[in-house]
């Protein structure tokens, strides 16, 4: 009994450990109910940003698998005049400061999830002034297979919430074999469910234990 306590204590550690290396801003639900779309990149043409819509229940209108994530996005995109068949909208929260977030982080973090039945690329970015000038920074786009779910950050983005003028994530489309269509409806939801994320650490404790057990 003594040992899987001990192996219960080192998993946990180690866990912690990754958590808090470094200091990152969490996307939660909260600000996560307050991005708005943006315009959108690589293409000639904005994006109608009315056609963003907020979900926070399993099903709608479109049809989309079950969320992974507590607040969904859906939305049209689309590929205009694009000589590389990509196109991305920008999902934000300009001026973070003003909807009350503040503090000194390491970084950008959010949980995104991919509820459509098409691969999308999603990345997280923060933009600051801090440096004295417009500073961008973000992860690199990471590609979602219908039903996958990942842990994004941005990278090198030391940042204070008094400078920071945007942040939020961008969802990219490629438009070339009609996964997506051109236009697309996609579905991207975030913050996970703490049920999913309790039931991941157990479930790596469990595999700890059995691996104890048979050494």
């Amino acid at each position: 009994m003594m040992k899987r306590v001990l192996l219960l204590v080192l998993v946990v550690g180690l866990l912690a450990g990754q958590a808090f290396g470094a200091l990152y801003y969490t996307l939660d639900t909260t600000t996560a109910m307050k991005f708005t779309a943006g315009d959108m990149l690589n293409t000639l043409t904005p994006v109608d940003t009315g056609s963003l819509e907020l979900v926070t229940t399993s099903f709608d209108d479109y049809g989309a698998d079950t969320m992974l994530g507590k607040v969904g996005y859906i939305g049209s995109l689309w590929d205009k005049q694009d000589a590389d068949n990509i196109a991305t909208i920008r999902i934000h929260l300009p001026q973070p400061g003003n909807a009350g977030l503040s503090g000194s982080y390491d970084g950008l973090r959010a949980f995104l999830a991919n509820d459509d039945d098409d691969p999308w690329g999603v990345r997280v970015f923060v933009k600051t002034t801090l440096g004295g000038g417009s500073e961008f920074y973000s992860g690199t786009f990471t590609t979602l297979l219908s039903g996958q779910s990942a842990w994004l950050t941005t990278e090198g983005s030391k940042f204070d919430f008094a400078n920071v003028t945007d942040l939020g994530f961008d969802v990219r489309g490629t438009f070339g074999s009609n996964s997506p269509s051109n236009p697309d409806y996609f579905h991207i939801s975030a913050v996970p469910v703490p049920a999913g994320v309790l039931l991941g650490f157990l479930g790596l404790t469990a595999a700890g234990l059995g691996l104890r057990k048979l050494a």
